[in-house]
Formats: structure tokens, C-alpha cells, sequence
């Protein structure tokens, strides 16, 4: 039961997919703090039908950047992400433990109530015995 309830339980699920959300967002911040390499290449093929001869171009080219993070700016957004990250863990891990409590709590009640409904009914039949 408690299996079912966490695989179909809509708070468990959400609370997964911001888990999924905040780890992506951690992996973009954490990007920026690192250069970024960008790389082209392009190639142009031509003949000419009047003589027949052909010519290639060809060119290639690469772009790097990086920005440097002199007031630590994004390091800080890193670890802002990397904390809200941790943090939607904790509350995916609360939320599951909530909702095991909950069943467990019900679960312990509804056998209660089924030991009290036996002891009434045990309790009614004595007394019409009795009389």
C-alpha cells in the first residue's frame, strides 16, 4: 500500500519534478563558471561548366569566451542554485516521510476501529444473552 501510494501520490511527484528542475538549473549556473568554446566549420564546392575547373573554400573558425567572475557573482548564483537543489531533496525526502506517517497512522486507526467494532459487537451479544 505504501508502495502504491508513493508512486501515485500527485505532492510526491511534484516534489520529484522540482527536484529534476532545481538539478537542471544547478547544472546551467554551474556552466558559467567555466569557459565556453563554440566551433564552426564550412566548406564551398564549386565547378564551372564552361572550362571545367573547380574550386573548394573552406573555412573554419572557433570562438572562445569567458567572463571573468571578479566579484564572485557567479560562483554565488552556483551555489544559490546548488543549495536549492539540496533543498528540493530534503523536501521530496519530507514529503515522502509525511505521507508513510499518514498511512501508517490510518492503517494503525482503521485496526483499532476494527478491534473496537469486534469488542461492541462481542459486548451486544452478551447482553442479549443476558436478557
Amino acid at each position: 500500500v505504501v508502495t502504491i501510494a508513493l508512486n501515485s501520490n500527485r505532492d510526491v511527484q511534484k516534489a520529484i519534478a522540482d527536484i529534476d528542475s532545481a538539478r537542471a538549473l544547478y547544472g546551467q549556473t554551474n556552466a558559467s563558471l567555466f569557459p565556453t568554446v563554440n566551433a564552426a566549420l564550412s566548406s564551398t564546392r564549386s565547378r564551372s561548366l564552361a572550362n571545367g575547373t573547380g574550386t573548394t573554400a573552406e573555412a573554419d573558425g572557433t570562438v572562445s569566451s569567458y567572463t571573468l567572475d571578479l566579484f564572485g557573482r557567479n560562483q554565488s548564483l552556483s551555489r544559490a542554485a546548488r543549495e536549492t537543489w539540496l533543498a528540493s531533496e530534503f523536501t521530496a525526502q519530507n514529503t515522502r516521510l509525511t505521507l508513510i506517517a499518514e498511512i501508517s497512522t490510518a492503517w494503525l486507526t482503521l485496526a483499532a476501529d476494527n478491534s473496537n467494532l469486534a469488542l461492541a459487537k462481542e459486548t451486544m451479544a452478551s447482553a442479549e444473552n443476558s436478557l
